[in-house]
């Protein structure tokens, strides 16, 4: 089974990667692997506790596990969600948001993305 931790792993190295021609591509490949490797974690301790979240029958399983934290009341887990979706689907969908729409966010992403890590630590 894929471990979502290796995903950090990616996340650094692209972080350390200098590269002036293509940071726009890099910064949203961060944002990208940043919410799928907490989503991944989220998802995975989630349906263990709610086996339909791992069948989802059509429906959004982000969605899904987004829901599911809010009625365990871990808000902070659902809002982090949430923020972090909101920017992946602007780093793979939107191409009107450019380098420096990411630059702005990049920190608060990331903070969102180490709390996101530590809350979820927390439930195992």
């Amino acid at each position: 089974m894929f471990d979502e931790k290796e995903l950090h792993c990616i996340i650094n190295e692209l972080e350390h990667t200098a590269s002036d021609k293509h940071d726009e591509a890099r910064l949203r490949t961060i944002v990208n692997r940043i919410y799928y490797s907490v989503f991944l974690q989220a998802r995975n301790h989630a349906g263990k506790k709610d086996k339909t979240l791992v069948t989802n029958n059509g429906k959004s399983i982000h969605k899904e596990t987004i829901k599911f934290y809010q009625k365990k009341s871990l808000i902070n887990i659902a809002n982090g969600l949430s923020f972090l979706r909101k920017f992946r689907n602007h780093a793979d969908y939107d191409q009107n948001k450019d380098y420096n729409y990411f630059k702005k966010y990049e920190k608060k992403i990331k903070r969102y993305y180490q709390k996101l890590r530590i809350d979820l630590d927390k439930l195992k």
